[in-house]
């Protein structure tokens, strides 16, 4: 049996490529600026990749999700992780912003 390539000699997807950008952000990135990092012609493009991770999520029973928020997308835990997320010391609280 062939023992798999390293993953470092493999090209990634562009979906694999907005699925790290996303991960690694902690704010929110416009399917533009998506597009551009992971060398895609448009925005419209990003927009696809986007789904087709979101609809992998749903089919894999992830935790996660990309959502749209403030102009943006980011990755998302789905809410019904949110109860046993809060309950972690490491994960800080939600900020609450004064009126």
């Amino acid at each position: 049996m062939a023992s798999p390539k390293p993953l470092e000699s493999e090209t990634p997807t562009p979906e694999s490529l907005l699925e790290a950008i996303l991960f690694a952000s902690k704010e929110p990135i416009s399917y533009r600026r998506l597009a551009m990092a992971a060398g895609l012609p448009d925005a419209t493009a990003a927009r696809s990749c986007i789904a087709t991770i979101n609809r992998l999520f749903d089919e894999n029973g992830r935790a996660f999700r990309i959502e749209e928020v403030a102009g943006g997308v980011q990755m998302l835990t789905r809410k019904e992780f949110a109860t046993w997320v809060r309950r972690r010391p490491e994960v800080p609280s939600e900020q609450l912003l004064s009126p």
